[in-house]
């Protein structure tokens, strides 16, 4: 998947969590746009199956969730198959 495409996926798929019509900052925290947990999960799991990928239980902490930045640096690197394993 090629970066532009790769990230209007992203942004489609986190627009349904957030709202249609809302103006993604990716510095902005994820909570300021009502993510909550629950939700943060359902996200990751519609992420996981239009993208035929898998977050690995490592990267799943409370930091990745912290801006729509953080959570797509990981979703690309997931999709790339640049996430370094440990």
């Amino acid at each position: 998947m090629k970066n532009e495409q790769m990230k209007e996926k992203f942004m489609s798929i986190l627009q349904k969590y957030v709202g249609a019509d809302v103006d993604i900052d990716f510095e902005k925290p994820l909570s300021e746009y009502g993510l909550e947990s629950f939700n943060a999960i359902q996200l990751i799991v519609d992420l996981e199956l239009e993208c035929e990928i898998e977050f690995p239980d490592y990267v799943m902490e409370p930091e990745m969730f912290e801006t729509a930045g953080t959570l797509y640096s990981c979703f690309s690197k997931i999709v790339s198959g640049t996430l370094e394993k440990y």
